[in-house]
Formats: C-alpha cells, structure tokens, sequence
C-alpha cells in the first residue's frame, strides 16, 4: 500500500523527464554557443581569412619589389660599360658630367634605349638616371639626368613611345628622342625640392662608404611618397647608386611607382568586406616612426596621417579611425637585407577592415541561434504534452488487462493498443524464452560446423563462475583449463596471457595477440563488449589475413630491390615531419643520383645493374645517423632526409663520411675487375634555404645536377647565387 502511495502516473512520470529534458536542451544550446566559443570561433575564421588574404598580397608585393621592380642590375651593369667607355673615349669626363646638361647628353643619349627597355620589361611608371659626382653636402645644385614616366604600364601603345613622356632630361637627349615632354618638363633635377629624395640617400650612403658593397646593397626604397616639381602626381622610387669598377660613385639609376598604380595593385575587393576595407602601405623605422607610403580605396591618406593601434586580449590590434573601430592584419614585407645600411627600415602591408562588417557573419549566426531556440521551445511543449499524454493512456489500458489477468497461470491475450511498439512488447513477453532457447541452440550449432576457429567468454554481475567456451584459452596459448572457472581464475588466466604475449591494441574494446605457445606463430583478434550487468568477449584466429595484410604494407612502403623506402612511403614521412616541424631544427635534404649505373647495365646487365644499386643502398642505410628517412625514389635516384640537428655542421659531417666510405667501396663484375661506388649528390638545407619541401626537393635536385655538370662522385650544397643567375 505504501509503494502505491509513493507511485506516480504514467503521465506524470512521461511528463516530467521530457520537460527537464527541454529546459536542459535550451540551456545547452544557448550555453554552448558561448562555451563552445562557436562566435569567437567564427569571428578567429573570419581574421584568419583577412590575414591569409593580406599574406598573399603582400608576398606578391614583395615579389614583385625585390624580383622585377628593384632589380635594376643589368641596366645598372650597361650604364657603368656605357659610361667607361665614354670616358675611356674621351667624350666624358667624370668632372664635368653633372656639371651641366650638355656635359651629360652624350651618356644620357647613349643610355636612353636601354633604359626604355628596362622601364617596359619591369612594369613600372617611370625610370631615372641622375648624375653626380660630388658631396651633396657640399654641392646642392641642380643635377642633369633623364626621367621618363609611362602612367599606365598595363597599357601598350600603338604608336612607338606613344605612352611615354619625358619628364627631365636635357634639350639635346629630348630633340634625339621620339618621346613627348610633360607639361612640366624640366632639363635638370631640382634638389631644392622633393626631387632630392631621389639621389640623396642611396648616393651618399655609397659615396661615404668606405668599404665599397655590391651597389644593390645600396639600393633604397623612398620611404615616403614624392611629387616632381609642379607636378600633382605622387609617386614613390627605388634607387641604386651607379658605381665604376674603380670604385667611383658619379650618380644613380632608380624606378618610380605611382601610388595610383600601386593602389591599382591592392585590390580592395579581395577583401570580401563589401568595398568597406583598405590596404595600408607604410614604413617602420628602428625609432617606431610609421611612415604612410600609400593606401586604397575607402580610407583616404589624410584620415591616416595619425594611426594608433591597439590590442585586445587576444592581441589582435584594432585602429580607431574617424569614431569606427577597424581591424588591422599587418604582414611584414623584407625588402632588405639583415647587413644592409637601410635593414632599420621596416615595410609593412596592412588590411584594415571596419570590425562590425568583418564580424557581421558571427552576428547574423548569434540572432538565428536566438530564434532557432524559441521556435525548438514552442514545438517541443507542444511535442511533450501530445506525446505523453498518447503513451500514459495506452500503457494505463495495458496496465489494467495485465493485472485482471494476474491470477490466470497462462500468459493473457492482451488487446492491441495501437502503438506498434508496445504492441510488439506484448506479444515479446509471450515468444521471449521460447525464442531465447532457440537462438542459444542455433548459435552453439553454428560455432560447432564454422571452420573458422571461435572462442568466446561471458561474464555475468552476481555470477560466482565465468562462462568460458572450450577452445578459448587455447586459442591465446594456454591449455590443460579445468572448466568452469570462477572469476578470480578467470582474471589469474588473462594476465598470464597478457604477459606473455605480444598485444596489440587496436581500440579500447579490441586487441591483437601475438600467439607463439603450442599452436605455433598465430594471430588472434580479442573482441570485447561490455553492457550494463555483462560482459562478452569473442576470440578469432586472423593468421591468414593479418600476415596477408602485413605484406601488403610492407609491399606499399618498401622498395623491393634495396628495402628502402620507396618514393609514396619518403613523401608520406615529410608531410608528416613538414606539418610537426618542431621537431626538425636543422635538416638537410639530399639527393642522390647513381653514377655508372647506365653503364654497368650496358656492359653486363639488368641483374649486375640492380646488384649496383643494392649494394649503394646498404652503403646509404649503413652509414646515415639514426634519425635519417632514406629511400628510393626511381631506378638511380634516392633521397635522404637528416633532421633533429642542432647545427648544419654536424650533418655536413656525417654525408662527407658517408660519400668517403662509398667512395671506397667496391662492386665485384662478371668480368673480375672491380668498380668503385660511386653518385652525384646535392644538398639543400632546412630552414636555411626554404622552410618547404617541395622547394628543399627543387635546390637540392638544382645542386645535384651542378654536380652532374662538372665532376661526377662528389657532393655539393645548394647556391643561392648561382641558381638565381641560372633562372636569369
């Protein structure tokens, strides 16, 4: 009477729990979105977009700055053989030359074709020659020089120098020159005015120098924008001094980019912030002085003369520009270099983004999750009510018939309710022993007439013994069991088992034994299932299919002639090592190509020519430290990869040993002579040359087959130099 008492209805008891389950529902979902962190999340994604963004802009700026626009060494190469010849010729004199513009027309005149080529091939909008031989701090005079513009180099002309104007330069070089002056043209250089830009800095940083540089050392990009004298446009310059053989320094030679043009070069658009944003071109000196070089689009150069950024708990910086608050992505742009008199300089590529529209995604998604939730809450209720009012009833009915009948010693027949479900369950109760033996006898005469060798256990809460099939301990190695075991030497068996043998764990509920005892070498898989009150394990031999899947793998990895790995196998381990590349330090990337191997197989032989490159194989295995990923990767070629180095010596040691002990080993041929070992191989070092694989692959391959080129058998590291005058 006292349980009747406490009890509850079937719909109270429906009711409750789904109501609960509603009320937790909607407070994780509205909890989640802030614990989950899912609007941080989707604002980090939208920053990372930004910054990716502002990354491949400024790699291309940066490319096309050090690449095209500021490499300036073969004209710079032709004005200095121009000029030496001129003097040699006696037709100019480095004393007078910027003594006047006639003084200077012979060189300009000789100089002007070239530089026209140069001012098309580098796609800039203007390029200049001004001559000087003397302290600017002693001579401010006005300069003689050329200065040729072209506002759109996008453009091609119809008519020969259509698109060009000439903007300084001396009345002789213009009446020689089929090119138009500007509306401001002038025969000499202002340094009066911003002009000295130009020349100042570059030419006196050479002129001083006592130890001369290469004069691209010199090179400077003007750190502010200029304008020529009564002209509107502005522009920013790169310039390099001009600098004779004999050291002398008697001017410079630079390119002019209009900022319009390189506005035109920072897409707004790619944003993808509704043409709200800008990119911001400026330069940072050693004294935190920002100079504004240029800007795009929405934010106009006067509303950033004066920028201050800010940083947020997650330091990501924030300028607040005209009352608005804006994101800043600020990617470096190294133009110079670290030994450079002009290294202090540092360029800057910003993307500012007003923050309400970068963030405009994460706020449409918190107000959707607002209304998602009310319209969950309403038609759940409604679900709830419906639901627990339909199921109470019906099991209410089932309820009743079940206890009229519970005198009857027979099950009752109970009426349908109408729910598929819980009339399944009524006729479940009537079938359930007579099914369950049924199945028990099916399942034990299918393990008897298997061919596959099965074994089994099931350990029951509140059972003293453990129920354990026949064969199963024998399976994992150990016989002469005495049936039936309690669970204390049920317990004592496994760990004996687990012990002795080799275990392989595939997931929490599945593990591989290495069996070796009795049976002789044998794989058996140990499956194993826990639920509420039991637990069952099911054991099967997988000899045939695990040895057959251990050749295939071995056959995916490992090449068949040297047992290296092969080519699919090395580039899977540098994903791996490239993606966690903490671990690398210093690493160097070979490769190897095999000399003599053409000739061997001529001469004798496939057989004697895999023989060759078998025994180069062990050579390379033998003689590498451990951390070393070796492989064939084609007919003659390997690849090693030495990696977890402090310092690039200690490697370059262990491949000089090696190529040593290769070189005096020897191969024995069919006709009784010996031939030493012998490969090409090239070098190319991590970080130092590239932080990438594919490139790391593309110098150390440009490094071998310099070795290839001159004396086969030797080693060489990758030279910077060099392949960039190659690609040239």
């Amino acid at each position: 009477m006292n349980k009747m008492e406490n009890s509850k209805t079937v719909y109270r008891t429906i009711l409750r729990p789904l109501l609960i389950v509603l009320l937790v529902e909607i407070v994780l979902m509205t909890g989640s979105y802030w614990f989950l962190g899912i609007n941080d999340q989707i604002n980090k994604n939208a920053r990372d977009i930004l910054i990716q963004q502002t990354e491949n802009r400024k790699s291309y700026l940066q490319n096309e700055m050090i690449q095209k626009w500021s490499n300036l060494s073969t004209i710079s190469q032709t004005i200095n053989e121009r000029t030496q010849q001129l003097i040699d010729q006696d037709v100019i004199s480095l004393q007078t030359l910027d003594s006047s513009s006639k003084a200077s027309a012979p060189l300009l005149n000789e100089i002007s074709k070239e530089l026209i080529s140069t001012l098309y091939s580098k796609e800039t909008t203007g390029i200049f020659v001004i001559l000087n031989t003397h302290d600017l701090r002693e001579n401010k005079d006005n300069k003689p020089g050329i200065y040729i513009r072209n506002d759109d180099p996008s453009m091609a002309s119809v008519k020969e120098y259509g698109d060009l104007l000439l903007e300084k330069a001396p009345v002789e070089v213009v009446r020689s020159l089929n090119i138009s002056t500007a509306t401001h043209w002038e025969s000499t250089f202002d340094l009066s005015t911003e002009e000295n830009t130009l020349l100042y800095k570059p030419f006196e940083k050479a002129y001083h120098d006592k130890i001369k540089m290469e004069a691209k050392e010199y090179g400077y990009w003007n750190e502010k924008s200029y304008h020529l004298k009564n002209n509107e446009n502005s522009a920013i310059s790169y310039s390099m001094p001009l600098i004779l053989p004999d050291g002398t320094v008697y001017g410079v030679v630079g390119v002019e980019l209009l900022t319009s043009y390189l506005e035109d070069l920072m897409p707004i658009d790619e944003l993808k912030n509704d043409n709200q944003g800008s990119y911001v071109l400026s330069v940072e000196t050693n004294d935190q002085h920002s100079s504004l070089v240029v800007s795009s689009a929405s934010l106009k150069r006067k509303q950033l003369k004066k920028y201050y950024l800010t940083e947020d708990y997650d330091k990501n910086n924030f300028v607040f520009l005209n009352g608005k608050e804006y994101y800043a992505a600020i990617q470096n742009l190294d133009i110079y270099n670290s030994n450079g008199p002009f290294s202090k300089q540092q360029w800057q590529l910003m993307s500012l983004v007003e923050r309400n529209q970068l963030y405009s995604f994460s706020n449409h998604i918190f107000y959707l999750q607002i209304l998602m939730i009310i319209l969950v809450g309403i038609v759940s209720l409604i679900g709830i009510f419906y639901v627990s009012k339909k199921i109470s009833g019906s099991i209410s009915r089932l309820s009743k018939e079940v206890d009229n009948s519970r005198l009857v010693k027979e099950i009752p027949e109970l009426h349908a309710t109408g729910i598929q479900e819980i009339d399944q369950f009524s006729s479940a109760i009537i079938d359930l022993s007579q099914e369950v033996l049924e199945t028990s006898t099916k399942f034990l005469n299918i393990m008897n007439m298997a061919s596959i060798d099965i074994g089994g256990y099931e350990i029951k809460k509140g059972s003293k013994n453990v129920y354990v099939t026949d064969n199963f301990f024998l399976l994992l190695g150990i016989d002469k069991v005495t049936l039936p075991l309690t669970y204390e030497q049920f317990e004592e068996l496994f760990k004996e088992v687990e012990r002795d043998y080799q275990v392989e764990i595939e997931n929490e509920n599945e593990r591989i034994y290495c069996i070796t005892k009795y049976v002789g070498l044998r794989y058996v898989r140990l499956k194993m299932r826990k639920e509420a009150d039991r637990e069952i394990g099911i054991a099967e031999d997988i000899t045939t299919s695990y040895l057959e899947r251990q050749r295939i793998e071995h056959e995916r990895d490992y090449d068949v002639l040297t047992g290296l790995y092969n080519r699919f196998s090395f580039q899977r381990h540098m994903d791996y090592l490239f993606e966690h590349s903490e671990q690398l330090k210093n690493a160097a990337l070979v490769m190897i190509d095999l000399d003599n191997l053409k000739k061997i197989n001529d001469a004798f032989g496939h057989d004697w020519g895999d023989n060759y490159i078998r025994q180069c194989g062990k050579c390379f295995q033998e003689n590498v430290p451990e951390k070393t990923i070796c492989a064939r990767v084609s007919g003659d070629e390997f690849y090693l990869f030495l990696y977890g180095f402090d310092n690039q010596e200690e490697i370059r040691q262990r491949l000089i040993s090696m190529t040593s002990i290769m070189q005096h080993r020897t191969v024995l041929l069919p006709n009784g002579n010996k031939m030493n070992l012998s490969a090409s191989i090239g070098i190319s070092w991590y970080p130092q040359d590239s932080i990438y694989f594919d490139f790391l692959k593309k110098y150390a391959d440009f490094a071998m087959y310099q070795v290839k080129k001159s004396t086969k058998g030797n080693l060489a590291e990758f030279d910077k130099d060099l392949y960039e005058d190659e690609k040239t």
